[in-house]
């Protein structure tokens, strides 16, 4: 069962992690919002697939697009490409391009950072984005359009 956002706006879009569906928010005036699929995201999507051991033997399963979180750090297992035989921090996270794998800099801008204890939580504080055991909760969202 799908659980949408409340009280969509007119044009708002919602992706489903789980099968990588997006909808649309369809709805005049006050009416009950209706969601349309806007079909699947496209191979090329990042999908976050938990963690991995960066000592061990890469995923043989994974697909262009996975990330992954290093939960040992330590010097790569020579089946992660390019990574291999790099001395790699616990909890960085990698991605495979579909050839080869990749570490994430910890110089790289994004809504997210990694704490010491391997938590997700957005980089403002403040920010009523959270991550909780995979799921993206929003707390409040501004008004959208006038």
């Amino acid at each position: 069962m799908i659980i949408f956002p409340v009280d969509p706006q007119d044009g708002d879009t919602f992706l489903y992690v789980t099968t990588q569906e997006e909808f649309v928010c369809k709805r005049n005036g006050t009416e009950t919002p209706q969601w349309a699929c806007l079909g699947t995201f496209k191979d090329s999507t990042f999908a976050y697939q938990g963690a991995l051991e960066i000592l061990r033997p890469a995923p043989t399963n994974a697909e262009t697009g996975y990330i992954y979180s290093v939960i040992d750090g330590g010097v790569a297992d020579a089946s992660f490409g390019s990574l291999a035989g790099l001395d790699i921090e616990q909890w960085s996270l990698v991605i495979f391009t579909g050839d080869d794998w990749v570490l994430v800099s910890s110089a790289a801008t994004g809504p997210w950072i990694r704490t010491q204890n391997g938590q997700i939580q957005p980089v403002v504080g403040t920010d009523d984005l959270n991550m909780l055991q995979g799921d993206y909760v929003i707390e409040s969202l501004p008004i959208l359009g006038s």
